[in-house]
């Protein structure tokens, strides 16, 4: 617990975790989580040790998308893990993302200075965009 909260971490220390409140958290809660790159140590607690059912993962950089197809040849995506080739953003669309020389991950930042080695365009939507597309407006109350 932290300062009063009812909280479990999840994920990697130091890379990839985050802490998670569970005051209210029920197995038939529904998880976005947005940028794995290539560790989904966080997701993979939320449906083990949480127990959870549901936990969709986005990002559409080729790090992410290398994960899930290894995971997948190899049988090794869990059931209720759920992948999506989508950034969110503040627009639906497009959003730009750069690959720094000496990086092999692109990000969605420009960092001053820094030689860009490559500059793609993903595919984006904003957060009601997503949640809309898979019908879990009505749940964001509940």
């Amino acid at each position: 617990k932290r300062q009063g909260i009812n909280a479990e971490y999840g994920g990697r220390v130091g890379r990839g975790g985050w802490d998670v409140c569970i005051t209210n958290l029920t197995q038939d809660a529904v998880v976005y989580s947005f940028g794995i790159d290539k560790d989904m140590s966080f997701e993979l607690d939320l449906l083990q040790k949480l127990e959870l059912h549901d936990v969709h993962t986005f990002d559409p950089t080729p790090y992410a998308k290398d994960w899930i197809v290894t995971a997948v040849k190899f049988h090794r995506l869990p059931v209720g893990l759920h992948y999506h080739d989508v950034a969110l953003a503040k627009v639906d669309g497009k959003v730009t993302m750069y690959k720094y020389a000496g990086s092999a991950q692109h990000t969605a930042h420009a960092i001053n200075g820094q030689e860009v080695e490559e500059t793609r365009a993903f595919r984006a939507a904003r957060l009601k965009t997503v949640m809309r597309d898979l019908g879990c407006v009505s749940r964001l109350c509940s």
